[in-house]
């Protein structure tokens, strides 16, 4: 114990001579002395607001800090800055665009001396925010028909604040339509008397999620469109033989048309300015001890609009066999039963012979595809190697003048969960047996599924061709897999 009082003694002595305090040795190593830091902000936070960020925080209570300084570095790194009181606790940096700023918010004392801070990134909303641009435009398509606006509402949302359509009415003044919660609620508006020279224009006022402003969105001017459904377009394309791009001019000019098969909506028929006859399954030709009604998915949409077409453009309509309205058809829609083929005269198919692409235990069964009989088929073997699809392959033994092919499906109700519900037709000539050319237009025809049912698909223009390629996919029932077919007549 002794021996340690002596040590500590004699070092004491060594760190007090030549007069040197405890201070001025601590000088020798720290420099200028210990160093002093500013008193942080906490609990600071960075929100996005319209074109602006607002950005809050707890002061420090260091008696030095004179100000706070808030610092916004741009992505493209123009910096700005602002300072308030030192009690300050928030501030709102105004003026922004659309990019990621870097936010950053110091005490600065009496000296100049900025306390340390970390970087916060955050993104304004404005115009070009993406949670922006996918605001609502309150319905989800629109037609000019007739000095007719018509709307197709969509759902309304919370984030509705106000919904107006502006435009000039045909007396030439300013009108306007606000779309409350109870016009969303109808879903289909029609606003009468539009002067369609002039501009129609939609206004919103609303609010997003995440942003606390109210933003009153850039207006919408409403013009002629063509964004036609692609079923519908299928439609008009496989009946009519046009192209893709000429549907349009088609709608434009066409004054009667006729849909046939099972779609999604009959609200492109807004499209035909033209129209003055309308005929709803008119090419179904079925049995009429087995009628199985072309349906559409908007059936409430659907006779809106067969009622519109009436009311606005004086359309006929004519429905067969139930076709898309059923029961709900309007007392104007003239109802009539099933339509018979058009084609009375078919080639004689006489000589003719019939391959498949696919090896299969029926094939001893083709000939009945040319027998002429509804009430004879060829059907596939059940297959266990996933669908297959069948070349049927028709040699007329010479070039023959094709007009068009009518395909028969089988009467069997057995086989009627196996019936093609497509097909596609081609055709070669004696001269280039391999090369094949579609005889419609499409790659794929719709097919009816009635018991029995003949769907005709009509060449663009009557062609010359020996041979007939029918293409059908086997379908799945039950576990089995196959396909089955009663007829394949040429004209």
């Amino acid at each position: 114990m002794k021996k340690t009082m002596y040590i500590l003694a004699a070092a004491l002595a060594v760190l007090t001579s030549c007069g040197d305090s405890l201070e001025d040795t601590y000088k020798d190593f720290a420099g200028d002395g210990p160093i002093r830091y500013t008193g942080k902000c906490t609990n600071i936070s960075v929100n996005p607001g319209w074109e602006c960020l607002r950005t809050t925080w707890t002061p420090s209570k260091d008696p030095a800090v004179k100000n706070i300084r808030i610092t916004w570095i741009s992505e493209n790194s123009d910096t700005a800055t602002a300072e308030v009181a030192p009690t300050d606790t928030v501030y709102t940096i105004k003026g922004l665009n659309n990019q990621n700023y870097q936010v950053m918010v110091q005490s600065v004392a009496e000296n100049g001396t900025p306390s340390l801070a970390d970087k916060i990134t955050r993104r304004p909303y404005t115009y070009e925010h993406e949670a922006v641009t996918a605001f609502t435009q309150g319905f989800n398509k629109y037609y000019l028909y007739h000095n007719h606006l018509l709307l197709f509402m969509g759902n309304w949302t919370d984030g509705i604040l106000h919904f107006a359509i502006d435009y000039t009415n045909k007396e030439g003044k300013a009108d306007s339509l606000v779309l409350t919660k109870d016009v969303f609620d109808e879903q289909n508006v029609d606003i009468a008397d539009v002067d369609m020279s002039k501009d129609i224009t939609l206004r919103r006022r609303g609010m997003i999620e995440g942003c606390p402003d109210t933003i009153n969105f850039q207006p919408v001017k409403l013009t002629k469109n063509f964004l036609m459904n692609t079923d519908f377009k299928k439609e008009l394309r496989q009946h009519y033989a046009i192209g893709n791009d000429d549907v349009e001019s088609f709608a434009a000019s066409a004054e009667t048309v006729g849909l046939d098969y099972n779609l999604y909506s009959l609200e492109d028929l807004f499209y035909f300015s033209n129209l003055k006859t309308l005929n709803l399954g008119a090419r179904r030709y079925m049995l009429s001890s087995h009628l199985v009604a072309s349906t559409v998915t908007e059936q409430k949409r659907a006779l809106w609009v067969i009622n519109k077409l009436h009311e606005i453009g004086g359309v006929t309509v004519n429905m067969y066999a139930n076709a898309y309205l059923g029961t709900s058809a309007p007392s104007f829609v003239n109802k009539h039963g099933v339509a018979s083929v058009p084609v009375s005269e078919f080639l004689s198919s006489k000589g003719w012979s019939i391959t498949t692409s696919e090896d299969d235990s029926g094939n001893s069964l083709l000939d009945n595809l040319l027998d002429g009989s509804a009430t004879t088929e060829w059907k596939s073997w059940p297959s266990e190697d996933g669908i297959r699809s069948f070349d049927l392959i028709i040699d007329m033994k010479g070039n023959k003048t094709v007009h068009g092919v009518a395909v028969v499906q089988s009467q069997n109700a057995d086989l009627v969960k196996f019936e093609p519900e497509a097909v596609s037709v081609e055709y070669a000539t004696a001269s280039a047996p391999d090369t094949w050319t579609v005889l419609n237009g499409i790659d794929e025809y719709t097919l009816g599924t009635a018991q029995g049912e003949t769907t005709i698909v009509k060449a663009a223009q009557a062609v010359n061709a020996r041979y007939l390629r029918i293409t059908v996919k086997e379908r799945t029932y039950n576990s089995v897999t196959r396909v089955a077919l009663a007829d394949i007549k040429v004209y």
